[in-house]
């Protein structure tokens, strides 16, 4: 099995609860899949909200055939600053 079949199952496995960019994702990346939901309960009407709660995730994912720890740390980061940018 090669990294880009890999890549192909894990990205099947997220595909029913991400929203999976494969168009135009972020450079040096292959995709980016990312979660969102929101829920809320209320007390009769919606002045009265008894909880609330929003919840984000976000994906990168690159495939490379000799990973250095170099490239992974560049990849980490971006990500990391890329994922504070959405949030």
């Amino acid at each position: 099995m090669t990294s880009k079949d890999l890549l192909e199952r894990v990205l099947l496995s997220y595909h029913s609860y991400y929203d999976i960019n494969r168009e135009n994702p972020a450079s040096p990346f292959d995709a980016e899949a990312v979660f969102r939901v929101n829920e809320e309960q209320y007390f009769l009407f919606k002045s009265n909200e008894l909880w609330a709660t929003h919840q984000e995730e976000f994906i990168f994912l690159f495939s490379v055939k000799n990973l250095t720890k170099e490239f992974f740390e560049a990849c980490r980061d971006f990500a990391y600053e890329e994922g504070m940018k959405l949030a």
